[in-house]
């Protein structure tokens, strides 16, 4: 299948615009596209996917997830296509609080791992943060563990990663390693919000474990953190407080 040139610089001039009233007019005009057929279209799927990427900025993420799903429709030689419309419709859904259709949509990424391992990097970080959110560590852990070769990311900090890790460790009965994680990225990350984060969940391991000790000395580092925002410090504190008090 191909495309009309002269169609395919109106559409890209009007997105380029980045105005909604042209953007939408782009859309129209995708409409009079062919429809899917059993012969590869990447071309009619790429450019829904532009103006889909486009669209994002109207925040119209109905809109948008839609687009991406017309784009997903168009059998294609090129995967890398496929997998860039995977994700960015996972990512439309996800704004739109549809968390199961985007955790979909992201293990299709995954799925398709070689065809693009940047984005494919970022929908394991995504998908994750879904899992761990929805307290299923076993499968999130799976994920942060298969990210870690992919580091480092310019869209994912390792600090972060390894905080999560340590969290899912805890959480599924390891915490003598979530305890191991931290201490090893502290000696390394000592400000900023990953500094406090980790901090945080150090503290909260050590508590479980009842060293009152450690536990004392991560409020006291929270404390000093110019970094931790200021109900961070007030928690922090309070507990120090019992801690003193408790002694």
């Amino acid at each position: 299948m191909e495309l009309d040139p002269q169609l395919l610089a109106e559409i890209r001039r009007k997105i380029t615009t980045f105005r909604r009233d042209e953007i939408l007019e782009a859309v129209r005009l995708s409409e009079t596209f062919p429809p899917p057929a059993g012969e590869p279209g990447d071309v009619f799927s790429q450019v829904i996917h532009d103006i889909a990427l486009h669209a994002e900025s109207l925040e119209d993420w109905r809109l948008c997830a839609g687009l991406y799903e017309r784009a997903l429709r168009y059998p294609v030689n090129t995967a890398r296509i496929r997998v860039g419309n995977w994700y960015r419709y996972g990512l439309c859904r996800e704004r739109m609080a549809h968390y199961r259709e985007a955790i979909e949509a992201y293990r299709r990424v995954t799925g398709e791992a070689e065809a693009w391992p940047y984005v494919t990097a970022l929908a394991r970080w995504r998908l994750a943060g879904l899992l761990l959110a929805a307290e299923d560590f076993s499968a999130a852990v799976e994920h942060l563990r298969a990210l870690l070769p992919a580091l480092p990311h310019p869209e994912i900090p390792l600090a972060a990663v390894e905080i999560e890790l340590a969290r899912c460790e805890f959480k599924l009965g390891n915490p003598a390693g979530a305890r191991a994680r931290l201490e090893t990225l502290l000696d390394q990350e000592t400000h900023g919000q990953f500094g406090v984060a980790g901090l945080c969940l150090l503290a909260e391991i050590c508590m479980t474990a009842g060293d009152r000790d450690r536990e004392a000395a991560c409020y006291e580092r929270i404390i000093q953190n110019e970094y931790a925002e200021l109900h961070i410090k007030l928690a922090a504190s309070h507990r120090l407080s019992q801690i003193r008090a408790g002694r």
